[in-house]
């Protein structure tokens, strides 16, 4: 089509408008892609229908950042991903980076990740920063995924962490506060360890960590006052019955747990938690098959041990032990998630119920 010279000058500038519109508008977008790019990464990494793919999750999150260098959570998710592939030097940087824009999620990972180094100063330092800016940034609920972006999700079979912000903010609040109680008790900081642990445990009375760092508190108290066991094994009970074996720090506190109360409680056939202590009783499985050459033993609460049986229901808190040997199959309901799981338990140890029911847990 010819266009009449007279009009070229307009054409021109009209194609030039254009060209710039649509530059302006991309330009515009790119945050936006990039939003779509980081969820997308965090369906991968929290993928409950199949395996979490961490290299697409680590990809996803870098394209998006391309897009848009100024987006913080990407590089904090980037730090967990490489926290995950063991990969500690990275995941160091990306928390860091997520840090000094006072991401305050991050603050909790950093912390933690110091704590493990034995750098407790610099952790101390990193949670108080973190309490301060949870402590401000109560009242923002605006962490929800986008509907467009959820229904791009769901079509990719994807789901994302951001769907269940008022329960992720309770999480971030109770592990900032256990890491600060923690890194206390590293310094010798007692009370002040007590103080935060114990703001944990009201926060959560249903997670482990805080109840094994307090027991461990208390008995560095005792060493130094001569202050009474009962506390001390209760809290051990609570951090053994809550505990998961597939979370690293909380495996390593079964042990502890377990070796106290095999010590000062010496639990045997005839003997039951202290009255004091009341486990919580919510249900999350039955005994489907108890087989084996031994007894299997169940305490709950301040009731009397109970052999285990066919079709016994069980709950939140529970503790199990098997004299020598047996093969229990539990039906769970663990968070809507119905598996059975299948145990070979060591003689003579007990483990928490919950533990049999989790599904790993990340690091936290």
């Amino acid at each position: 089509m010819k266009i009449p010279h007279y009009f070229w000058e307009e054409v021109s500038c009209g194609i030039a408008f254009s060209l710039l519109l649509i530059s302006v508008t991309v330009r515009l977008l790119l945050p936006q892609i990039a939003i779509v790019y980081e969820n997308i990464g965090d369906g991968y990494n929290n993928n409950n229908k199949n395996t979490p793919e961490l290299a697409a999750a680590i990809s996803s999150n870098e394209r998006a950042l391309l897009l848009n260098p100024d987006y913080v959570e990407p590089h904090y998710n980037l730090g967990e991903l490489y926290e995950k592939l063991q990969d500690k030097k990275k995941a160091l940087d990306e928390y860091q980076i997520a840090v000094e824009d006072d991401f305050e999620r991050a603050y909790n990972k950093l912390g933690r990740m110091y704590i493990i180094d034995e750098k407790y100063y610099k952790a101390s330092s990193l949670l108080l920063r973190g309490i301060e800016l949870n402590n401000e940034s109560e009242n923002d609920t605006d962490n929800t995924v986008n509907p467009v972006i959820s229904k791009l999700l769901k079509k990719l079979g994807l789901n994302s962490i951001k769907q269940n912000t008022s329960t992720d903010d309770e999480k971030v609040k109770y592990n900032l506060r256990k890491n600060l109680g923690w890194a206390r008790l590293k310094q010798e900081r007692y009370a002040e360890a007590k103080r935060y642990l114990k703001d944990a445990i009201k926060l959560d009375n249903k997670k482990a960590p805080a109840y094994c760092l307090l027991a461990q508190v208390l008995q560095a108290e005792k060493n130094e006052a001569g202050k009474t066991n009962t506390e001390i094994t209760n809290n051990w009970i609570y951090c053994l019955a809550y505990a998961s074996s597939y979370n690293i720090d909380e495996d390593q506190w079964i042990k502890e747990a377990r070796q106290y109360l095999e010590t000062h409680l010496n639990l045997g056939k005839n003997q039951v938690i202290p009255d004091e202590l009341h486990l919580e009783t919510v249900e999350i499985g039955t005994v489907k098959t108890a087989e084996g050459v031994g007894e299997s033993i169940l305490l709950r609460g301040k009731s009397d041990p109970i052999a285990v049986s066919k079709d016994e229901p069980l709950y939140s808190g529970d503790l199990l032990r098997i004299d020598k040997g047996a093969d229990v199959v539990i039906n769970c309901d663990y968070n809507n998630n119905k598996k059975n799981h299948k145990w070979h338990i060591p003689e003579g140890i007990w483990v928490g119920v919950n533990n049999g029911c989790r599904q790993p847990k990340s690091i936290e």
